[in-house]
């Protein structure tokens, strides 16, 4: 692969989260243009364009083979453990994350405040895990050649925007650093499923737990409160 290809792969999806968050200041932008168009259109149309068929693109993105039967059991498992795992660890410091000043403004000017808490929550379920999965340990993983360097690779820039944003949203480079640190592990631990079972169904379901369990969390201490 050439390196300006494999730039784009991997520069070009954080910087549509940095720029539709810090500079549009609109969440509602980054679902459209990083979630379903950089994550699941634009990598179909790629491939289309290169005369790939439907059945090829499900392949490459580790939508079919491998284990696909055990990684969808082991995925809901592991989501199950993460969900109850972001609810407890997010749970015991909501007061952080929900009664800061900033972090409630910030999220309002981002349009995630309680009240687009039911369209933010629904969108968020259905696309923020199976979307990022897709994406950074279905394609991109893929399109660089697996291995060690793919799953390095995606899982620094899948950590990288989120480092950006939640500096953005926290204020504090200590919070950032801590959660890039942890989100650069879960891009490692995402990758090495995508490897051993295959295909992405393991990651994209874990991941999704995730998400469950922080908005969850999101909801309980920010919405209902």
């Amino acid at each position: 692969m050439r390196r300006a290809e494999a730039a784009f792969l991997l520069v070009v999806p954080p910087a549509l989260v940095v720029f539709t968050l810090l500079a549009m200041g609109n969440v509602w932008a980054t679902f459209l243009s990083y979630h379903l168009g950089a994550c699941v259109v634009a990598p179909l149309l790629f491939e289309t364009l290169r005369g790939a068929s439907l059945r090829d693109h499900a392949a490459r993105v580790g939508l079919t083979g491998g284990r696909t039967r055990a990684g969808i059991r082991d995925g809901l498992i592991l989501g199950a453990i993460l969900a109850a795992g972001q609810v407890a660890a997010l749970g015991l410091g909501g007061d952080l994350f929900f009664a800061n000043e900033k972090v409630v403004a910030t999220l309002a000017s981002w349009g995630a405040g309680p009240e687009q808490a039911g369209p933010l929550l629904l969108v968020m379920l259905a696309l923020n895990g199976p979307a990022e999965e897709l994406y950074w340990r279905g394609y991109a993983h893929t399109r660089l050649g697996g291995g060690r360097a793919a799953t390095v690779g995606t899982a620094l820039a899948y950590a990288s925007y989120h480092g950006v944003t939640l500096y953005a949203l926290f204020g504090s480079p200590e919070i950032a650093l801590l959660i890039l640190v942890a989100v650069f592990g879960a891009g490692l631990f995402w990758s090495m499923l995508r490897e051993r079972y295959g295909n992405v169904s393991p990651a994209a379901l874990s991941h999704g737990g995730a998400t469950l369990g922080y908005m969850f969390v999101y909801w309980d201490r920010f919405v209902r409160a």
